[in-house]
């Protein structure tokens, strides 16, 4: 067994559950980015979940396999635990711990627990299915954070992840995106048992539980044992209960029906008549006491009536298993339904319509872009005749105005990609792709795409200089500008009166500060979004106090600036950085195509002797 010190480490996520339970009030509180700090500060602290319970070197022999796994927050999909399952094994899920899905602000999902974020898991290749179902409390106080699952059907490693929105079959999300700034993990421990021997497992976890009393976790699983041996018990004794009364009530009915004996009266042979005997022994009178097996048969049934009364406060457990096993059942029919359906497709795939399949765009997609490109697939067994696609009821046309259909080079093309661009309307797009097989078949898949009107309350700032007075000119500055600024007022949407086009002469040393320190400063909110796009020079010179460390000060170059006076002439990046400080939006985005190495021959200004680069600070 492990020492005492050992064990008692594995209350260290408990603790630390504990006192964020306390903070909770001021952590809600906190700005957004002092929460996303707050979660770097525990993943740093302790890079790796401790385990809930704290197994002996040597496995005990009720044990096959165990497993501790840490899931991070951020983890897209199911990941392998290395726990091998096979059908007919049980196992237990234990999984403590917290995460954040909103470490930034904008929702209220701060302190997600396991069975709150639906702890997910999968056998082999198999659909997932939820490790922590929520009616699984047995009664117990506390949270739900461990489940025995009892003779699995499946064989395959075991995977883990969680839920964050919607997702497909195999535990992979549809939206992976909305995983990217989650915080937090989950402890998770994964008993495999050789046996379903509750008194066995329950002695296993019973000097476990006195040695560590803290560990809520390992108790509350004990309590769970025992419940679901005291469950078995009784319905053992149901069975035998029910077999002894079975046995008593055909006893009753056989000796009810039995023939009864000869009376005194003359029995007719049909050739004469015979006397009985005047007498017979005692004991040869079959003797039915029918009020006594009566009474039998009462008793027995009281007693099971009150046998079935003890057993009240465990029907709601017993309810919630067979549902369980229920939806498990229901899982696996509906997997073989599915695989009936393929096998006879594959049987006779002459009768089968042809596959089509849509790379992009997903369904139910969101976009502000005023176009779109449709690419995908169509493959049947022996030919795919065409391709037609609908937007909004309407087939699509070509710049003629003639409607769109994709035909096959060859006769007997048995594969058709297809890659349409598609203009949007604002508001819901329902794009319908049909193919026709040769033999007429048709396969048809919708989607729908969703045009938004971009937000009116984004500010730009876009500047392209390449004509400078002292300093080398560029060739393509002011041109990338100009098609950035096109960008966003022709193709985007953006008003014209939201962007700043600051072009060779007009972007001198004062028009930067005034249109970035001055116009954003004013005209930009906390909800808008600020863009700032340069173009053109970019310069360093040496500076012992540079707030990178490597001793080089960098600056965006204005048009008018003079190399030999950077620091009167230039706009420094330590201003640039108050600069962004001054402007209240939540959301800022600076692009500077410009670069201070010069190691590419890019937009660059060199002075002698000076070490150019950026450090990695």
């Amino acid at each position: 067994m492990k020492t005492t010190d050992q064990i008692n480490a594995s209350s260290w996520v408990s603790k630390m559950t504990s006192a964020f339970r306390h903070l909770k009030g001021s952590y809600l509180r906190l700005a957004p980015g002092i929460r996303l700090l707050f979660w770097m500060m525990i993943l740093l602290s302790g890079c790796a979940a401790k385990p809930n319970i704290y197994m002996p070197d040597q496995l005990p022999d009720i044990v096959a396999q165990y497993r501790h796994v840490t899931l991070y927050a951020g983890t897209v999909g199911m990941k392998g635990t290395g726990v091998r399952i096979k059908a007919g094994d049980s196992f237990t899920v234990i999984a403590t711990g917290q995460m954040d899905f909103c470490p930034r602000g904008g929702c209220s999902s701060h302190r997600v627990t396991p069975e709150g974020a639906s702890l997910l898991s999968r056998i082999g290749q198999k659909e997932f299915f939820f490790a922590l179902p929520g009616n699984a409390n047995y009664n117990l106080p506390g949270r739900d954070n461990f489940f025995t699952h009892k003779r699995v059907r499946d064989t395959g490693e075991l995977f883990i992840g969680y839920k964050s929105g919607p997702m497909n079959g195999n535990g992979y999300p549809q939206n992976p995106e909305w995983y990217r700034d989650d915080a937090g993990m989950f402890s998770v421990d994964i008993i495999v048992w050789k046996e379903l021997d509750y008194k066995r497992i329950a002695d296993f976890l019973e000097p476990i539980s006195t040695a560590n009393s803290e560990n809520r976790e390992v108790l509350m699983l004990l309590n769970q044992v025992r419940h679901l041996e005291k469950i078995e018990l009784v319905r053992r004794e149901i069975a035998d209960t029910q077999q002894e009364l079975d046995s008593l009530r055909s006893k009753t009915v056989a000796e009810e029906t039995a023939v009864p004996p000869p009376t005194s009266e003359a029995v007719s042979t049909g050739v004469g008549s015979v006397e009985p005997p005047s007498e017979l022994p005692l004991e040869s009178v079959p003797v039915t006491d029918e009020k006594s097996a009566e009474a039998d048969a009462n008793a027995g049934l009281d007693e099971l009536q009150q046998l079935m009364a003890k057993l009240e406060g465990l029907r709601k457990e017993l309810a919630e298993e067979k549902q369980h096993a229920r939806q498990m059942a229901a899982d696996l029919d509906a997997s073989a339904e599915r695989e009936k359906s393929l096998q006879a497709r594959l049987a006779d795939s002459s009768k089968a319509p042809p596959v089509v399949v849509i790379a992009n765009p997903a369904d139910g997609v969101e976009t502000v872009a005023a176009r779109i490109a449709l690419v995908g697939v169509a493959e049947d067994e022996r030919q795919v005749a065409s391709i037609e696609i609908l937007v909004n009821g309407r087939a699509l046309k070509s710049p003629d105005g003639r409607a769109i259909t994709v035909v096959p080079a060859a006769e007997t093309s048995r594969r058709l990609d297809f890659k349409q661009e598609i203009a949007l309307e604002v508001g819901a797009n329902r794009i319908l792709v049909r193919a026709v097989s040769g033999s007429g078949l048709v396969t048809e898949r919708r989607l729908t795409v969703t045009r938004r009107k971009i937000r009116r309350n984004l500010l730009a700032v876009v500047i392209g200089i390449d004509s400078y007075a002292h300093v080398n000119r560029l060739k393509y500055a002011s041109a990338d500008a100009r098609a950035f600024y096109r960008y966003l007022v022709e193709q985007s949407g953006v008003p014209a009166d939201n962007v700043v086009l600051l072009i060779n002469e007009a972007a001198g040393l004062r028009e930067l500060r005034s249109a970035l320190g001055t116009v954003l400063k004013r005209r930009a909110g906390a909800e808008d979004t600020v863009l700032i796009y340069f173009a053109g020079h970019g310069a360093t010179e040496s500076d012992a106090d540079s707030p990178d460390g490597d001793g080089l000060e960098k600056y965006l170059l204005p048009v008018d600036a003079d190399p030999g006076d950077l620091y009167a002439t230039a706009m420094p990046m330590r201003e640039v950085a108050h600069i962004f400080s001054r402007i209240r939006s939540e959301r800022l985005v600076f692009i500077a195509d410009a670069c201070y190495s010069g190691a590419s021959g890019g937009r660059t200004l060199q002075k002698p002797g000076i070490r150019a680069g950026i450090s990695d600070k």
